[in-house]
């Protein structure tokens, strides 16, 4: 029997959990992405994402930026 391994970056569970609402453990992954590779546009766009989702508009335009 073969074991599936998912080697998810932080990224992608930020994308899922933001899929799920979950936006605190979003939020976490962004932000793990971003202290890897502070200026990665995916993880930045995601931040985003998760900070208008839960009304806050001034940290959200401020990842977009």
């Amino acid at each position: 029997m073969a074991l599936a391994v998912a080697c998810d970056s932080a990224v992608e569970r930020g994308e899922a959990a933001l899929s799920r609402d979950d936006l605190l453990s979003a939020e976490r992954e962004f932000r793990l992405a971003l202290d890897e590779e502070p200026d990665d546009p995916a993880a930045l766009y995601g931040l985003g994402w998760t900070f208008h989702q839960a009304g806050e508009e001034g940290p959200s335009r401020d990842a977009f930026a």
